[in-house]
């Protein structure tokens, strides 16, 4: 145990010191069946039917369609947010803390899927007079399931395997599942369309009554037939909560990646905030808008398999800054093509982005899991739920943040959405919105990456550490 009675502020040291030359731990030689994968994987379908929607369908449709003026909406999606302030380290803490026959992160996701589904029935079927004040109150419902379902979920994955290449496996499977959920969200206007119904109403209805209908249906194999691993904590004393926090802090490894993913999904925002109106008034090609976002979604999916195995060749941190410049590469010349290309041109570059956006996706998840056992190691304690919150509410506020700009910029420069007049000047903005804004906080999270300090043959020394201290591997 002569970690634990180390200074715990050594977190940082762990990280950047730990010999490469340890031994390989008993954990590399583990793998999760993928069978087990596939079920545990299963609830993160209808989790991300509502999270796109959220974030692409949402402020388009309660701007253009239901009237609520855009600088509203984007200050509504904002603020909604700042609950989770309070609700994501409280979810992550308790979630940490809870032990029961079941599990400790099960509960958390059992009692957060009929909240969702609530959320997802209010916020994507409103009345037609639904407000400002509607949709704050749709938002505040949607977003405290989701937090309860995530922060659980994702510490659960966490914890399934404890080698650096096998918490990419199980990224990858929760993540690939969701793209399929994701895809499905997507699908929903092009099939209104099919059916003779336009606008984004009719699919966000269609989405709505789909979360009611699969949400328990796939929740439940996972919750019943995937087992938790019990806590890998060293030591049976609690730590203190705002002590837990002041270690935290010094996690170097863990700062220099809350940076860069804050700023890199500050990025990730803009595109599916503005893509709806970037097409309907700066390209006027509505009708390609579906086409965009699952060209790029189904590309992201198929491409996801290179990702997986790339990190585990170069490093994930190397993977994640390729795919940035990649999908930085694909999106810069958009404004440029207002009123000189065909429509159709955006849509194939939005898929030859969409390749690499996996590595945006998953590779962070992955990357989490790793940082947990730095902090394991120094405070003796399996935090990951508290990671996952931190982590979490960071990409939240970011996407919330990365939505609020892109929707108020095209507004400053006097662009409306509810009108069918806007001037060129603000059809123009819409685009820079969608791509400049994106390119720019994708290219200046690049620096936070290249010095990420935990790569592989570090993690490998740290998980030698901790079995050596007591922590016992994942068994699959």
């Amino acid at each position: 145990m002569e970690s634990l009675q180390r200074p715990a502020s050594d977190v940082q040291m762990a990280t950047a010191t730990a010999a490469p030359a340890s031994p390989l731990p008993v954990s590399e030689r583990t793998a999760v069946p993928t069978r087990r994968l596939i079920v545990y994987a299963l609830p993160w379908f209808f989790v991300q039917v509502v999270n796109l929607p959220l974030v692409n369908f949402v402020p388009g449709y309660y701007a253009s369609d239901l009237g609520v003026p855009l600088l509203q909406v984007s200050f509504v999606l904002l603020i909604g947010r700042f609950l989770d302030i309070f609700t994501d380290p409280l979810i992550g803490t308790l979630s940490d803390r809870t032990r029961t026959r079941f599990g400790r992160r099960k509960p958390w996701i059992a009692a957060g899927v009929p909240i969702l589904m609530a959320g997802a029935w209010l916020l994507f079927a409103p009345p037609p007079d639904a407000g400002a004040l509607y949709l704050f109150g749709a938002v505040t419902v949607a977003y405290l399931g989701f937090t309860m379902i995530q922060i659980s979920f994702v510490a659960w994955g966490a914890e399934l395997s404890t080698d650096y290449q096998g918490r990419t496996r199980v990224a990858g499977w929760r993540e690939g599942v969701g793209i399929v959920g994701t895809l499905t969200a997507i699908a929903a206007p092009l099939i209104a369309l099919t059916l003779g119904y336009e606008g984004l109403g009719p699919a966000m209805f269609g989405i709505a009554v789909g979360v009611l209908i699969l949400a328990p249906l796939l929740a439940a194999p996972a919750l019943l037939f995937v087992p938790e691993p019990p806590p890998a904590d060293l030591v049976e004393t609690r730590l203190a909560f705002w002590d837990g926090l002041k270690l935290i802090r010094k996690n170097r490894a863990f700062l220099i990646f809350a940076a860069g993913i804050a700023i890199m999904f500050v990025g990730v925002a803009p595109g599916g905030a503005t893509g709806y109106l970037m097409m309907k008034h700066s390209f006027d090609a509505e009708a390609l808008y579906p086409y965009l976002v699952f060209g790029e979604w189904v590309m992201t999916f198929f491409c996801l398999p290179f990702w997986l195995w790339l990190s585990g060749r170069i490093g994930k941190h190397i993977a994640l800054v390729i795919g940035l410049v990649w999908v930085s590469a694909f999106t810069i010349t958009v404004p440029l093509m207002i009123g000189t290309v065909d429509p159709y041109w955006i849509v194939i570059l939005s898929t030859c982005r969409g390749m690499a956006f996996g590595a945006l996706f998953v590779i962070p998840y992955s990357m989490f899991a790793d940082l947990i056992d730095a902090d394991t190691l120094a405070t003796g304690k399996q935090r990951s739920g508290l990671y996952m919150a931190f982590g979490g509410m960071i990409l939240k506020f970011a996407l919330m943040l990365g939505v609020a700009l892109a929707l108020a910029w095209p507004d400053w420069f006097g662009f409306d959405a509810a009108s069918d007049t806007n001037d060129a000047s603000g059809e123009f903005h819409v685009a820079v919105s969608y791509a400049w804004i994106s390119v720019a906080f994708w290219l200046a999270s690049v620096p936070f990456f290249l010095s990420y300090p935990l790569t592989k043959a570090r993690q490998r020394a740290l998980r030698a550490e901790l079995e050596a201290a007591g922590a016992e591997p994942a068994v699959p």
